[in-house]
Protein backbone atom coordinates (compact mmCIF):
# COMPACT_ATOMS: atom_id res chain seq x y z
CA UNK A 1 0.00 0.00 0.00
CA UNK A 2 1.48 3.46 -0.63
CA UNK A 3 2.53 5.56 1.98
CA UNK A 4 0.17 8.14 1.69
CA UNK A 5 -2.91 6.01 1.14
CA UNK A 6 -2.09 4.33 4.28
CA UNK A 7 -1.76 7.24 5.98
CA UNK A 8 -5.13 8.41 5.13
CA UNK A 9 -6.96 7.82 8.22
CA UNK A 10 -4.94 9.35 10.09
CA UNK A 11 -6.69 12.86 9.24
CA UNK A 12 -9.95 11.88 10.70
CA UNK A 13 -7.69 9.82 13.53
CA UNK A 14 -5.48 12.40 14.43
CA UNK A 15 -8.62 15.30 16.03
CA UNK A 16 -10.62 12.50 16.74
CA UNK A 17 -7.97 11.35 19.12
CA UNK A 18 -7.33 14.92 19.80
CA UNK A 19 -10.80 14.85 21.17
CA UNK A 20 -10.88 11.94 23.38
CA UNK A 21 -7.75 12.58 25.44
CA UNK A 22 -8.00 16.24 25.91
CA UNK A 23 -10.49 15.58 29.23
CA UNK A 24 -7.57 13.18 30.40
CA UNK A 25 -5.08 15.56 30.68
CA UNK A 26 -7.21 18.59 30.71
CA UNK A 27 -5.85 19.79 34.12
CA UNK A 28 -2.32 19.28 33.19
CA UNK A 29 -2.60 21.08 30.03
CA UNK A 30 -5.44 23.30 31.12
CA UNK A 31 -3.32 26.19 29.59
CA UNK A 32 -1.89 24.66 26.53
CA UNK A 33 -5.87 23.25 25.46
CA UNK A 34 -5.33 25.63 21.36
CA UNK A 35 -2.04 24.85 21.23
CA UNK A 36 -2.80 21.06 21.42
CA UNK A 37 -5.52 21.38 18.68
CA UNK A 38 -3.48 23.66 16.81
CA UNK A 39 -0.96 21.05 16.69
CA UNK A 40 -3.56 18.46 15.78
CA UNK A 41 -4.49 20.47 12.52
CA UNK A 42 -1.40 21.10 11.93
CA UNK A 43 -0.83 17.34 11.64
CA UNK A 44 -4.19 16.32 10.09
CA UNK A 45 -3.31 19.43 7.57
CA UNK A 46 -0.36 17.61 6.67
CA UNK A 47 -1.50 14.03 5.82
CA UNK A 48 -4.26 15.97 3.70
CA UNK A 49 -1.53 17.96 1.72
CA UNK A 50 0.75 14.99 1.22
CA UNK A 51 -2.46 13.45 -0.63
CA UNK A 52 -2.98 16.16 -2.41
CA UNK A 53 -0.45 15.39 -5.30
CA UNK A 54 -2.45 11.88 -6.60
CA UNK A 55 -6.00 13.17 -5.75
CA UNK A 56 -4.86 16.29 -8.24
CA UNK A 57 -3.86 14.19 -11.21
CA UNK A 58 -7.43 12.48 -10.87
CA UNK A 59 -6.74 9.30 -9.06
CA UNK A 60 -9.39 8.58 -6.18
CA UNK A 61 -6.98 6.82 -3.07
CA UNK A 62 -8.92 4.24 -1.86
CA UNK A 63 -8.43 2.45 1.59
CA UNK A 64 -9.76 -0.38 3.03
CA UNK A 65 -10.59 -0.80 6.54
CA UNK A 66 -8.99 -4.04 7.74
CA UNK A 67 -7.82 -4.83 3.90
CA UNK A 68 -11.55 -5.60 3.45
CA UNK A 69 -11.55 -5.19 -0.71
CA UNK A 70 -14.09 -5.85 -2.80
CA UNK A 71 -14.89 -9.49 -3.52
CA UNK A 72 -16.45 -10.84 -6.82
CA UNK A 73 -17.34 -7.80 -6.87
CA UNK A 74 -18.95 -7.09 -3.83
CA UNK A 75 -18.01 -3.92 -1.02
CA UNK A 76 -18.46 -5.45 2.23
CA UNK A 77 -15.71 -3.40 3.84
CA UNK A 78 -15.36 -0.03 5.10
CA UNK A 79 -13.55 2.53 2.72
CA UNK A 80 -12.09 5.47 2.59
CA UNK A 81 -12.27 7.14 -1.15
CA UNK A 82 -10.30 9.84 -1.28
CA UNK A 83 -10.93 11.65 -5.06
CA UNK A 84 -10.26 15.98 -5.91
CA UNK A 85 -13.92 17.32 -4.62
CA UNK A 86 -13.78 15.41 -1.23
CA UNK A 87 -10.15 16.14 -0.80
CA UNK A 88 -11.21 19.89 -1.31
CA UNK A 89 -13.68 19.97 1.37
CA UNK A 90 -11.80 18.41 4.23
CA UNK A 91 -9.21 20.79 3.44
CA UNK A 92 -11.12 23.56 3.71
CA UNK A 93 -12.60 22.05 7.05
CA UNK A 94 -8.98 22.15 8.45
CA UNK A 95 -7.81 25.65 7.60
CA UNK A 96 -11.04 26.90 8.87
CA UNK A 97 -11.14 24.88 11.70
CA UNK A 98 -7.20 25.88 12.31
CA UNK A 99 -8.30 29.57 11.83
CA UNK A 100 -10.93 29.25 14.13
CA UNK A 101 -9.08 27.60 17.26
CA UNK A 102 -6.14 30.47 16.96
CA UNK A 103 -9.33 32.62 17.04
CA UNK A 104 -11.06 31.36 19.68
CA UNK A 105 -7.82 31.50 21.69
CA UNK A 106 -8.27 34.95 22.26
CA UNK A 107 -11.93 35.50 22.18
CA UNK A 108 -12.65 32.63 24.64
CA UNK A 109 -10.42 34.20 26.93
CA UNK A 110 -12.00 35.16 30.39
CA UNK A 111 -14.28 32.62 29.68
CA UNK A 112 -15.48 29.49 31.53
CA UNK A 113 -15.93 25.87 29.81
CA UNK A 114 -12.46 25.80 27.66
CA UNK A 115 -12.57 22.16 28.27
CA UNK A 116 -15.99 21.42 27.09
CA UNK A 117 -15.48 24.16 24.48
CA UNK A 118 -12.25 22.38 22.32
CA UNK A 119 -13.55 18.94 22.37
CA UNK A 120 -16.65 20.15 20.99
CA UNK A 121 -15.13 21.86 18.67
CA UNK A 122 -12.61 18.78 17.72
CA UNK A 123 -15.44 16.36 17.07
CA UNK A 124 -17.31 18.52 14.52
CA UNK A 125 -14.11 18.48 12.38
CA UNK A 126 -13.44 15.20 13.00
CA UNK A 127 -17.00 14.52 11.22
CA UNK A 128 -16.40 17.34 8.88
CA UNK A 129 -13.48 15.37 7.88
CA UNK A 130 -14.86 12.00 8.28
CA UNK A 131 -17.41 12.55 6.01
CA UNK A 132 -15.86 14.45 3.15
CA UNK A 133 -13.36 11.21 3.21
CA UNK A 134 -15.06 8.29 3.82
CA UNK A 135 -16.65 6.78 0.62
CA UNK A 136 -19.49 4.23 2.64
CA UNK A 137 -23.05 6.31 2.95
CA UNK A 138 -23.76 4.45 6.69
CA UNK A 139 -20.61 6.24 7.43
CA UNK A 140 -21.19 9.35 6.20
CA UNK A 141 -24.27 8.93 8.31
CA UNK A 142 -22.26 8.26 10.80
CA UNK A 143 -19.91 11.26 10.56
CA UNK A 144 -23.17 13.42 10.32
CA UNK A 145 -24.86 12.62 13.37
CA UNK A 146 -21.28 13.38 15.15
CA UNK A 147 -20.74 16.46 13.69
CA UNK A 148 -24.77 17.33 14.11
CA UNK A 149 -24.41 16.85 18.23
CA UNK A 150 -21.13 18.54 18.35
CA UNK A 151 -22.86 21.80 16.50
CA UNK A 152 -25.92 21.29 18.82
CA UNK A 153 -23.95 21.53 21.80
CA UNK A 154 -21.63 24.47 20.87
CA UNK A 155 -24.68 26.45 19.59
CA UNK A 156 -25.46 26.20 23.24
CA UNK A 157 -22.53 27.00 24.74
CA UNK A 158 -24.15 29.85 26.50
CA UNK A 159 -26.95 27.96 28.37
CA UNK A 160 -27.42 31.28 30.51
CA UNK A 161 -29.20 33.06 27.55
CA UNK A 162 -32.06 31.73 26.36
CA UNK A 163 -31.42 32.78 23.05
CA UNK A 164 -28.89 30.13 22.84
CA UNK A 165 -31.03 27.55 23.92
CA UNK A 166 -33.90 28.50 21.21
CA UNK A 167 -31.14 28.44 18.64
CA UNK A 168 -29.91 24.94 19.57
CA UNK A 169 -33.26 23.55 19.66
CA UNK A 170 -34.42 24.77 15.88
CA UNK A 171 -30.94 23.13 14.97
CA UNK A 172 -32.12 19.97 16.78
CA UNK A 173 -35.74 19.81 15.34
CA UNK A 174 -34.22 20.61 11.84
CA UNK A 175 -31.38 18.85 11.60
CA UNK A 176 -33.33 15.61 13.21
CA UNK A 177 -35.78 15.49 10.36
CA UNK A 178 -32.61 16.39 8.07
CA UNK A 179 -31.00 13.06 9.59
CA UNK A 180 -34.25 11.30 9.81
CA UNK A 181 -34.61 11.79 5.40
CA UNK A 182 -31.25 10.51 5.05
CA UNK A 183 -31.63 7.56 7.05
CA UNK A 184 -34.85 6.24 5.07
CA UNK A 185 -32.99 7.47 1.71
CA UNK A 186 -30.11 5.24 2.81
CA UNK A 187 -32.91 2.51 3.67
CA UNK A 188 -34.28 3.13 -0.18
CA UNK A 189 -30.54 2.85 -1.61
CA UNK A 190 -30.15 -0.50 0.28
CA UNK A 191 -33.07 -2.07 -1.01
CA UNK A 192 -32.45 -1.19 -4.07
CA UNK A 193 -29.16 -2.25 -4.57
CA UNK A 194 -28.26 -4.20 -1.67
CA UNK A 195 -25.42 -2.17 -0.84
CA UNK A 196 -24.20 1.26 1.46
CA UNK A 197 -20.77 1.58 -0.15
CA UNK A 198 -20.75 5.09 -2.17
CA UNK A 199 -19.44 3.20 -5.26
CA UNK A 200 -21.26 -0.14 -5.55
CA UNK A 201 -24.49 1.89 -4.34
CA UNK A 202 -23.45 4.02 -7.87
CA UNK A 203 -22.45 0.72 -10.05
CA UNK A 204 -25.99 -0.84 -9.33
CA UNK A 205 -28.24 2.32 -8.83
CA UNK A 206 -31.72 1.62 -10.50
CA UNK A 207 -33.75 4.03 -11.71
CA UNK A 208 -36.71 2.80 -9.52
CA UNK A 209 -39.35 4.97 -7.53
CA UNK A 210 -37.34 3.61 -4.64
CA UNK A 211 -34.59 4.75 -5.84
CA UNK A 212 -35.16 7.57 -6.69
CA UNK A 213 -37.42 9.01 -3.96
CA UNK A 214 -34.25 7.63 -1.78
CA UNK A 215 -31.57 9.93 -3.76
CA UNK A 216 -34.73 12.65 -3.11
CA UNK A 217 -34.54 12.14 0.27
CA UNK A 218 -30.54 12.61 0.59
CA UNK A 219 -30.49 15.56 -1.15
CA UNK A 220 -33.63 16.93 1.01
CA UNK A 221 -31.36 16.43 4.08
CA UNK A 222 -27.86 17.27 2.83
CA UNK A 223 -29.81 20.72 1.34
CA UNK A 224 -30.59 21.13 5.20
CA UNK A 225 -27.02 21.22 6.37
CA UNK A 226 -25.99 23.41 3.05
CA UNK A 227 -28.51 25.83 4.55
CA UNK A 228 -30.42 26.21 0.99
CA UNK A 229 -33.63 27.82 0.59
CA UNK A 230 -36.06 26.67 2.33
CA UNK A 231 -34.15 24.43 4.59
CA UNK A 232 -32.03 27.08 5.60
CA UNK A 233 -34.08 28.76 8.84
CA UNK A 234 -31.60 27.07 11.18
CA UNK A 235 -29.15 28.88 10.50
CA UNK A 236 -29.77 32.70 11.61
CA UNK A 237 -30.51 31.47 14.72
CA UNK A 238 -27.65 29.11 15.25
CA UNK A 239 -24.89 31.97 13.94
CA UNK A 240 -26.58 34.93 16.30
CA UNK A 241 -26.49 32.66 19.62
CA UNK A 242 -23.20 30.54 18.96
CA UNK A 243 -19.83 31.73 19.89
CA UNK A 244 -18.27 33.65 17.03
CA UNK A 245 -15.56 30.92 16.37
CA UNK A 246 -17.76 28.00 16.22
CA UNK A 247 -19.80 30.63 13.96
CA UNK A 248 -16.93 30.64 11.54
CA UNK A 249 -16.59 26.91 11.42
CA UNK A 250 -20.48 26.99 10.85
CA UNK A 251 -20.38 29.39 7.52
CA UNK A 252 -16.69 28.11 6.91
CA UNK A 253 -16.93 24.49 6.48
CA UNK A 254 -20.36 22.68 7.95
CA UNK A 255 -22.74 24.48 5.21
CA UNK A 256 -19.61 23.52 2.73
CA UNK A 257 -20.48 19.45 3.83
CA UNK A 258 -24.12 20.18 2.45
CA UNK A 259 -22.68 21.51 -0.62
CA UNK A 260 -20.43 18.24 -1.29
CA UNK A 261 -23.08 15.76 -0.35
CA UNK A 262 -25.59 17.28 -3.00
CA UNK A 263 -22.85 17.41 -5.63
CA UNK A 264 -22.42 13.92 -4.82
CA UNK A 265 -25.61 12.61 -5.23
CA UNK A 266 -26.88 14.48 -8.43
CA UNK A 267 -23.50 13.15 -9.81
CA UNK A 268 -22.35 10.07 -8.45
CA UNK A 269 -25.30 8.33 -7.39
CA UNK A 270 -27.73 9.12 -10.19
CA UNK A 271 -26.75 7.83 -13.80
CA UNK A 272 -26.30 10.32 -16.48
CA UNK A 273 -29.46 11.24 -17.61
CA UNK A 274 -31.71 10.62 -14.83
CA UNK A 275 -30.97 14.02 -13.33
CA UNK A 276 -30.86 16.76 -15.76
CA UNK A 277 -34.63 17.90 -14.29
CA UNK A 278 -33.03 17.59 -10.60
CA UNK A 279 -30.14 19.77 -11.48
CA UNK A 280 -32.56 22.22 -13.12
CA UNK A 281 -34.72 22.44 -9.36
CA UNK A 282 -31.09 22.70 -8.23
CA UNK A 283 -31.05 25.98 -10.01
CA UNK A 284 -34.34 27.36 -8.94
CA UNK A 285 -33.27 26.73 -5.29
CA UNK A 286 -29.74 28.73 -5.71
CA UNK A 287 -32.34 31.22 -7.29
CA UNK A 288 -34.02 31.23 -4.77
CA UNK A 289 -31.37 30.89 -1.85
CA UNK A 290 -29.96 34.20 -3.40
CA UNK A 291 -32.99 36.59 -3.57
CA UNK A 292 -34.12 35.73 0.24
CA UNK A 293 -30.72 35.96 1.90
CA UNK A 294 -30.07 39.22 0.01
CA UNK A 295 -33.09 40.88 0.35
CA UNK A 296 -32.78 39.51 4.32
CA UNK A 297 -29.26 41.19 4.85
CA UNK A 298 -30.84 44.63 3.88
CA UNK A 299 -33.17 44.34 6.99
CA UNK A 300 -31.64 42.75 9.97
CA UNK A 301 -30.24 45.12 13.20
CA UNK A 302 -27.91 42.10 14.79
CA UNK A 303 -24.35 42.09 13.53
CA UNK A 304 -24.44 38.13 12.86
CA UNK A 305 -27.49 37.62 10.98
CA UNK A 306 -26.68 39.97 8.72
CA UNK A 307 -23.34 37.36 8.22
CA UNK A 308 -25.11 34.51 8.22
CA UNK A 309 -28.24 35.60 5.77
CA UNK A 310 -25.25 36.43 3.17
CA UNK A 311 -24.03 32.61 3.57
CA UNK A 312 -27.51 31.76 2.83
CA UNK A 313 -27.21 34.16 -0.58
CA UNK A 314 -23.90 32.46 -1.13
CA UNK A 315 -24.60 29.11 -1.32
CA UNK A 316 -27.38 29.82 -3.58
CA UNK A 317 -24.36 30.49 -6.10
CA UNK A 318 -22.72 27.48 -5.23
CA UNK A 319 -25.71 25.44 -5.98
CA UNK A 320 -26.22 27.10 -9.04
CA UNK A 321 -22.51 25.56 -10.34
CA UNK A 322 -23.74 22.29 -9.34
CA UNK A 323 -26.61 22.79 -11.06
CA UNK A 324 -25.54 23.48 -14.08
CA UNK A 325 -23.25 20.45 -14.36
CA UNK A 326 -20.69 22.13 -16.35
CA UNK A 327 -16.80 21.92 -16.08
CA UNK A 328 -16.03 25.16 -15.63
CA UNK A 329 -19.55 25.67 -13.40
CA UNK A 330 -18.52 22.70 -11.29
CA UNK A 331 -14.92 24.16 -10.88
CA UNK A 332 -16.41 28.00 -9.93
CA UNK A 333 -18.48 25.89 -7.83
CA UNK A 334 -15.84 24.05 -6.35
CA UNK A 335 -13.12 27.47 -6.27
CA UNK A 336 -16.31 29.71 -4.62
CA UNK A 337 -16.53 27.33 -2.15
CA UNK A 338 -13.16 27.73 -0.67
CA UNK A 339 -13.70 31.78 -1.41
CA UNK A 340 -16.26 31.75 0.69
CA UNK A 341 -14.46 29.53 3.40
CA UNK A 342 -11.63 32.27 3.85
CA UNK A 343 -13.69 35.40 3.32
CA UNK A 344 -16.55 34.25 5.09
CA UNK A 345 -14.80 33.12 8.00
CA UNK A 346 -12.79 36.09 8.18
CA UNK A 347 -15.62 38.11 8.08
CA UNK A 348 -17.37 36.44 11.31
CA UNK A 349 -14.35 37.00 12.90
CA UNK A 350 -13.72 40.52 11.98
CA UNK A 351 -16.99 41.44 13.44
CA UNK A 352 -17.01 38.79 16.76
CA UNK A 353 -13.42 41.20 17.43
CA UNK A 354 -16.61 43.97 17.33
CA UNK A 355 -18.60 41.93 19.50
CA UNK A 356 -16.29 41.27 21.71
CA UNK A 357 -14.59 44.89 22.30
CA UNK A 358 -17.65 46.33 22.54
CA UNK A 359 -20.11 44.32 23.72
CA UNK A 360 -22.38 45.42 20.95
CA UNK A 361 -24.19 42.70 18.78
CA UNK A 362 -26.85 44.87 16.94
CA UNK A 363 -26.43 47.88 14.51
CA UNK A 364 -27.82 50.42 16.50
CA UNK A 365 -25.10 49.93 19.42
CA UNK A 366 -22.22 50.38 17.19
CA UNK A 367 -20.72 53.59 15.57
CA UNK A 368 -17.89 55.45 15.04
CA UNK A 369 -14.99 52.34 15.46
CA UNK A 370 -12.75 52.66 12.77
CA UNK A 371 -10.40 55.33 14.15
CA UNK A 372 -10.49 53.15 17.84
CA UNK A 373 -10.24 49.42 15.46
CA UNK A 374 -8.62 50.57 12.45
CA UNK A 375 -7.36 46.79 11.81
CA UNK A 376 -10.29 45.18 11.99
CA UNK A 377 -12.06 48.07 9.73
CA UNK A 378 -9.82 47.30 6.69
CA UNK A 379 -9.92 43.84 7.31
CA UNK A 380 -13.89 43.48 7.86
CA UNK A 381 -13.78 46.29 4.47
CA UNK A 382 -11.26 44.03 2.51
CA UNK A 383 -13.62 40.86 3.23
CA UNK A 384 -16.34 43.10 1.89
CA UNK A 385 -14.69 43.68 -1.11
CA UNK A 386 -13.66 39.98 -1.53
CA UNK A 387 -17.34 38.82 -1.47
CA UNK A 388 -18.73 41.12 -3.31
CA UNK A 389 -16.51 39.67 -6.04
CA UNK A 390 -14.29 42.54 -7.42
CA UNK A 391 -11.76 41.47 -9.93
CA UNK A 392 -8.22 40.29 -8.15
CA UNK A 393 -10.23 38.71 -5.63
CA UNK A 394 -11.22 35.47 -4.82
CA UNK A 395 -14.52 36.21 -5.16
CA UNK A 396 -14.20 37.40 -8.52
CA UNK A 397 -12.53 33.98 -9.90
CA UNK A 398 -15.96 31.82 -8.84
CA UNK A 399 -18.46 34.22 -10.23
CA UNK A 400 -16.93 34.41 -13.06
CA UNK A 401 -16.68 30.84 -14.03
CA UNK A 402 -20.22 30.26 -13.00
CA UNK A 403 -21.27 33.07 -15.37
CA UNK A 404 -19.81 32.00 -17.87
CA UNK A 405 -20.72 28.32 -18.02
CA UNK A 406 -24.66 30.24 -17.47
CA UNK A 407 -24.25 31.99 -20.75
CA UNK A 408 -22.51 28.77 -22.64
CA UNK A 409 -25.39 26.83 -21.34
CA UNK A 410 -27.82 29.65 -22.77
CA UNK A 411 -28.96 30.44 -19.39
CA UNK A 412 -28.16 34.04 -19.55
CA UNK A 413 -30.68 35.14 -17.06
CA UNK A 414 -28.13 33.78 -14.57
CA UNK A 415 -26.03 36.18 -14.88
CA UNK A 416 -28.20 38.78 -13.67
CA UNK A 417 -28.96 36.35 -11.22
CA UNK A 418 -25.34 36.65 -10.27
CA UNK A 419 -25.31 40.31 -10.43
CA UNK A 420 -28.44 40.67 -8.16
CA UNK A 421 -26.63 38.64 -5.36
CA UNK A 422 -23.64 40.27 -5.71
CA UNK A 423 -25.90 43.82 -5.62
CA UNK A 424 -27.37 42.73 -2.36
CA UNK A 425 -24.31 41.12 -0.76
CA UNK A 426 -22.46 44.33 -1.43
CA UNK A 427 -25.15 46.77 -0.01
CA UNK A 428 -25.55 44.81 3.06
CA UNK A 429 -22.33 44.40 3.82
CA UNK A 430 -22.18 48.43 3.24
CA UNK A 431 -24.41 48.93 5.45
CA UNK A 432 -23.22 46.84 8.10
CA UNK A 433 -19.80 48.81 7.88
CA UNK A 434 -21.15 52.24 7.63
CA UNK A 435 -23.04 51.58 10.90
CA UNK A 436 -20.48 49.97 12.98
CA UNK A 437 -17.28 51.93 11.87
CA UNK A 438 -18.34 55.19 11.46
CA UNK A 439 -20.81 58.14 12.26
CA UNK A 440 -21.31 58.59 16.10
CA UNK A 441 -20.44 56.36 18.89
CA UNK A 442 -24.01 55.07 20.68
CA UNK A 443 -23.06 52.99 23.35
CA UNK A 444 -20.32 53.55 26.03
CA UNK A 445 -18.96 50.32 24.86
CA UNK A 446 -18.12 51.71 21.68
CA UNK A 447 -16.43 54.62 23.18
CA UNK A 448 -14.15 52.79 24.87
CA UNK A 449 -13.30 50.17 22.35
CA UNK A 450 -9.96 49.33 21.31
CA UNK A 451 -8.14 46.83 19.05
CA UNK A 452 -8.69 43.44 19.32
CA UNK A 453 -5.61 41.23 20.64
CA UNK A 454 -3.36 39.89 18.09
CA UNK A 455 -4.20 36.50 18.61
CA UNK A 456 -7.85 37.11 17.03
CA UNK A 457 -6.12 39.43 13.91
CA UNK A 458 -3.30 36.85 13.11
CA UNK A 459 -5.75 34.55 11.63
CA UNK A 460 -8.46 36.83 10.00
CA UNK A 461 -5.43 38.65 8.39
CA UNK A 462 -3.95 34.67 7.39
CA UNK A 463 -7.58 34.32 5.89
CA UNK A 464 -7.86 36.86 3.59
CA UNK A 465 -4.07 36.84 2.15
CA UNK A 466 -4.77 33.18 0.91
CA UNK A 467 -8.09 34.85 -0.57
CA UNK A 468 -5.52 37.05 -2.15
CA UNK A 469 -3.17 34.64 -3.54
CA UNK A 470 -6.29 32.74 -4.95
CA UNK A 471 -7.22 35.78 -6.85
CA UNK A 472 -3.77 36.89 -8.44
CA UNK A 473 -3.21 33.37 -9.92
CA UNK A 474 -7.27 32.40 -11.50
CA UNK A 475 -5.01 30.64 -14.06
CA UNK A 476 -2.87 28.30 -11.84
CA UNK A 477 -6.23 27.99 -9.55
CA UNK A 478 -8.61 26.88 -12.04
CA UNK A 479 -6.31 24.10 -13.79
CA UNK A 480 -4.76 22.65 -10.70
CA UNK A 481 -7.68 22.59 -8.48
CA UNK A 482 -10.97 23.35 -9.93
CA UNK A 483 -10.79 21.53 -12.99
CA UNK A 484 -9.62 18.78 -11.25
CA UNK A 485 -12.52 19.10 -8.52
CA UNK A 486 -15.03 19.17 -11.65
CA UNK A 487 -13.73 16.03 -13.04
CA UNK A 488 -14.02 14.14 -10.17
CA UNK A 489 -17.52 15.22 -10.05
CA UNK A 490 -18.29 14.40 -13.89
CA UNK A 491 -16.04 10.50 -14.11
CA UNK A 492 -18.68 8.77 -12.12
CA UNK A 493 -17.55 5.26 -14.16
CA UNK A 494 -13.79 6.43 -13.65
CA UNK A 495 -14.52 6.60 -9.52
CA UNK A 496 -16.93 3.59 -9.64
CA UNK A 497 -13.54 1.78 -11.12
CA UNK A 498 -11.40 2.95 -8.72
CA UNK A 499 -12.91 2.22 -5.92
CA UNK A 500 -14.41 -1.00 -7.01
CA UNK A 501 -12.02 -2.92 -8.96
CA UNK A 502 -8.93 -1.28 -8.21
CA UNK A 503 -8.00 0.54 -11.76
CA UNK A 504 -5.59 3.04 -12.01
CA UNK A 505 -6.40 6.63 -14.30
CA UNK A 506 -3.86 7.01 -17.14
CA UNK A 507 -0.32 8.82 -15.60
CA UNK A 508 -1.54 11.02 -18.78
CA UNK A 509 -4.81 11.77 -18.16
CA UNK A 510 -5.72 15.60 -17.86
CA UNK A 511 -7.91 17.79 -16.01
CA UNK A 512 -10.94 19.72 -18.18
CA UNK A 513 -9.24 22.53 -20.55
CA UNK A 514 -10.90 25.40 -18.39
CA UNK A 515 -10.03 29.31 -18.68
CA UNK A 516 -11.02 31.76 -16.30
CA UNK A 517 -11.40 35.62 -17.66
CA UNK A 518 -8.13 37.30 -16.42
CA UNK A 519 -8.93 39.40 -13.92
CA UNK A 520 -6.82 42.15 -15.16
CA UNK A 521 -8.93 41.75 -18.74
CA UNK A 522 -11.25 45.14 -18.37
CA UNK A 523 -13.39 43.74 -21.04
CA UNK A 524 -14.98 40.76 -18.31
CA UNK A 525 -15.43 44.35 -15.63
CA UNK A 526 -19.13 45.03 -16.42
CA UNK A 527 -20.84 43.02 -13.70
CA UNK A 528 -17.84 43.58 -11.08
CA UNK A 529 -18.76 47.72 -12.37
CA UNK A 530 -23.15 47.17 -11.86
CA UNK A 531 -22.29 45.35 -8.90
CA UNK A 532 -20.00 48.49 -7.14
CA UNK A 533 -22.78 50.90 -8.09
CA UNK A 534 -25.68 48.80 -7.34
CA UNK A 535 -24.21 47.72 -4.32
CA UNK A 536 -23.29 51.59 -3.27
CA UNK A 537 -26.41 52.77 -4.26
CA UNK A 538 -29.10 49.90 -2.16
CA UNK A 539 -26.46 50.91 0.67
CA UNK A 540 -27.44 54.51 0.12
CA UNK A 541 -31.19 54.19 -0.10
CA UNK A 542 -30.82 51.87 3.20
CA UNK A 543 -29.47 54.24 4.70
CA UNK A 544 -30.63 57.71 3.93
CA UNK A 545 -33.83 59.35 5.91
CA UNK A 546 -37.22 58.89 4.25
CA UNK A 547 -37.32 60.10 1.16
CA UNK A 548 -40.56 62.08 -0.12
CA UNK A 549 -43.07 60.28 -0.69
CA UNK A 550 -44.46 60.13 -4.79
CA UNK A 551 -40.33 60.15 -5.57
CA UNK A 552 -38.80 57.15 -7.68
CA UNK A 553 -36.19 56.81 -4.76
CA UNK A 554 -39.45 56.17 -2.32
CA UNK A 555 -41.21 53.85 -3.97
CA UNK A 556 -38.63 51.43 -4.65
CA UNK A 557 -37.76 51.69 -0.62
CA UNK A 558 -41.11 50.86 -0.13
CA UNK A 559 -41.81 48.03 -2.44
CA UNK A 560 -38.68 46.29 -1.58
CA UNK A 561 -39.75 46.83 2.26
CA UNK A 562 -43.49 45.35 1.28
CA UNK A 563 -41.22 41.91 0.22
CA UNK A 564 -38.96 42.03 3.22
CA UNK A 565 -41.69 42.19 5.50
CA UNK A 566 -43.45 39.27 3.52
CA UNK A 567 -40.06 37.18 3.97
CA UNK A 568 -40.22 38.17 7.56
CA UNK A 569 -43.07 36.78 7.83
CA UNK A 570 -42.51 34.22 6.58
CA UNK A 571 -39.37 33.60 9.13
CA UNK A 572 -41.93 33.35 12.21
CA UNK A 573 -39.32 31.60 14.25
CA UNK A 574 -41.88 28.29 15.14
CA UNK A 575 -39.99 25.29 15.00
CA UNK A 576 -42.89 23.55 13.55
CA UNK A 577 -42.91 26.22 10.25
CA UNK A 578 -39.71 25.58 9.75
CA UNK A 579 -39.64 21.67 10.08
CA UNK A 580 -43.04 21.69 7.55
CA UNK A 581 -40.67 23.93 5.25
CA UNK A 582 -38.08 21.34 5.46
CA UNK A 583 -40.36 18.85 4.42
CA UNK A 584 -41.92 20.36 1.41
CA UNK A 585 -38.94 21.30 0.24
CA UNK A 586 -37.70 17.75 -0.08
CA UNK A 587 -41.38 16.72 -1.43
CA UNK A 588 -40.87 19.27 -4.22
CA UNK A 589 -37.09 17.88 -4.86
CA UNK A 590 -38.35 14.09 -5.40
CA UNK A 591 -40.72 15.35 -8.14
CA UNK A 592 -37.91 15.90 -10.70
CA UNK A 593 -36.29 12.80 -10.25
CA UNK A 594 -39.84 10.75 -10.14
CA UNK A 595 -40.59 12.42 -13.32
CA UNK A 596 -36.92 11.66 -15.26
CA UNK A 597 -36.56 8.18 -14.24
Amino acid sequence: MPPTLSAAPAAILIPLGTAFVMPLIGRFVRHFRPALCIASLLCSGVVLLSLGDPVLKGQTLVYWMSSWAPRDGLAIGISLSVDAWGWLIALITVIVGLASVIYAAGYLRGETGHETYYVLVMLLITGLIGFALSGDLFNQFVWLEVFSVAAFALTAFHPEHAESIEAAFKYLITNSIAAFFVAIGLTLLYLNTGALNLAHVARDFKPTPGGMIGVGLLVGGYATKAALVPWHFWLPDAHAAAPTPVSALFSGALIKIGLYAVARCVFTLVPPGHNDLLRTALIGVGTASIFVGGVQMLHQKQIKRILAYSSVAQMGYLIIGVGLGSPGALAGAALHALHHALVKSALFMGTGAVVRQTDAHTLDECGGLARLMPITFVLVSGGTAALAGIPFSSGYLGKSLITEAAKESGMDWLSLVVVGAGIFTLAGMLRLIWRVFFGEHRTTGAGGAHEAPLIMLMPIAALMIGSLLIGFSAEGMTKNLGAWAAHALQNRDAYIGQVMEGTVPPESLSAPEIHPPEPGDISHWGSSILILVGGVGMAYLSLRKPFSAGTLPYTLIYQARRISLALRLWHTGIVTDYALWNSVGTALLIVPLMIQR
